[in-house]
């Protein structure tokens, strides 16, 4: 407070230039008056419930029962399942009865139906195999494919598939495709005896000629590791003849020739 002027009695006229200090209450001090700490409300703790089932329930009704509750709802990418209709939810997270804040969000994935592709409906037997495998890839399904002999298919053209029946999406089949009226020759007969590659041959539609001994050298240029390979005298390495190799196909009544190795041909 600004000290005031005052006039002295002996000359009323004159202003007493005098300052007097304001003067404070008895007991108080020249520092702040204390300010009082401010209420802290509590907080309300956080409402929690149970994620309800959305299984089955369209996109709509999934939403319906999740707000109701206070829970928002997000799509994720659609899923192939066996037994939820397709567009109904498929799979959720949280899973049901699980507890959650509300506010919070529960995550879905709709259904795409079974995923199941009819492959027997889709008749691919005597198809040309580009045509097949083109069929079968649209339908999300992988295709490898294996040549097969067949006196009846032409050669290019679909024998059979494997499974034959049906296949679920991101499964993998195989077209048998036909590699014409051939013969194959076994590629198990490598490292088998001569005398059973000679019996196994003997049932097919081949001329099979005298079998063939070569040494260490003859079968390393073959590029055949004798140890690695496990190959004991005696044992077949080869075949040969016109277009002839083990697993390969030739013409019925082809030649062909057994080359094994003959442990004593190093020494000769």
């Amino acid at each position: 407070m600004t000290p005031a002027a005052t006039a002295t009695a002996a000359n009323p006229g004159a202003v007493d230039e005098t300052v007097t200090a304001a003067t404070e209450p008895a007991g108080v001090t020249g520092t702040s008056p204390a300010t009082a700490a401010p209420t802290v409300e509590p907080t309300a703790a956080a409402t929690t419930l149970d994620v309800p089932s959305l299984i089955g329930l369209s996109i709509p009704d999934a939403t319906d029962a999740a707000n109701e509750r206070g829970f928002l709802l997000e799509e994720r990418e659609p899923v192939y399942d066996p037994v939820v209709p397709v567009d109904a939810v498929a799979e959720q997270d949280p899973p049901p009865d699980t507890p959650l804040e509300q506010d919070g969000t529960i995550l879905v994935r709709r259904s795409r139906g079974t995923g199941q592709v009819d492959i027997a409906a889709l008749n691919l037997a005597g198809q040309p195999a580009a045509e097949a495998r083109a069929a079968l890839e649209e339908r999300g399904l992988g295709v490898e494919e294996e040549s097969t002999p067949s006196a009846d298919v032409a050669e290019g053209n679909v024998v059979a598939v494997e499974p034959g029946d049906v296949a679920f999406v991101g499964d993998s089949v195989t077209l048998l495709v036909s590699a014409g009226d051939v013969v194959p020759i076994p590629a198990e007969l490598l490292g088998q005896p001569v005398e059973q590659a000679q019996a196994a041959l003997a049932g097919l539609d081949l001329v099979v000629a005298e079998p063939v001994g070569v040494d260490r050298i003859a079968v390393e240029e073959l590029g055949l590791d004798l140890e690695e390979a496990a190959i004991r005298d005696g044992d077949v390495v080869a075949v040969r003849g016109d277009g002839a190799e083990l697993g390969g196909f030739v013409p019925p009544g082809t030649e062909v020739e057994i080359v094994f190795y003959d442990a004593d041909a190093n020494t000769r």
